[in-house]
């Protein structure tokens, strides 16, 4: 998938057309020269033109992991945030039960103290 990838890549780059047509003439030059400096020149530059289309692909891969990695980190991020929901709305539940039971035991409370009361203003008449 990844070899697909990046031939679709360097196909619609002009410039890889461009090295591989370079790297034709100077293979076909090379077979055809007859001059010794002149063919390690060539030899240099095809040298050259691999080397560049090699570090193309190279890019490519790296762009690749990189994307692969932000999708990672992305998805992370999203599950984060549903367990950070999930935990925001069990503190709201809890916080509301604790809530309803301070109310109903303040209430419990209050009517003890007030039968109490009474008790007192009863037993000193």
């Amino acid at each position: 998938n990844r070899a697909d990838m990046n031939s679709t890549t360097f196909t619609t780059d002009p410039s890889s057309t461009d090295l591989s047509t370079s790297l034709s003439v100077l293979s076909n030059t090379l077979a055809n020269e007859s001059n010794p400096e002149h063919a390690r020149t060539i030899i240099e530059k095809q040298q050259l033109v691999h080397q560049c289309e090699m570090m193309k692909i190279e890019i490519a891969q790296k762009q690749q992991q990189i994307l692969d990695t932000r999708s990672q980190y992305e998805a992370r991020v999203e599950e984060l945030e549903e367990q950070l929901h999930s935990a925001r709305h069990a503190h709201q539940v809890a916080q509301f039960k604790l809530n309803s039971a301070l109310d109903q035991h303040s209430k419990e409370l209050k009517a003890a103290q007030d039968a109490n009361s009474d008790q007192i203003v009863m037993l000193r008449r």
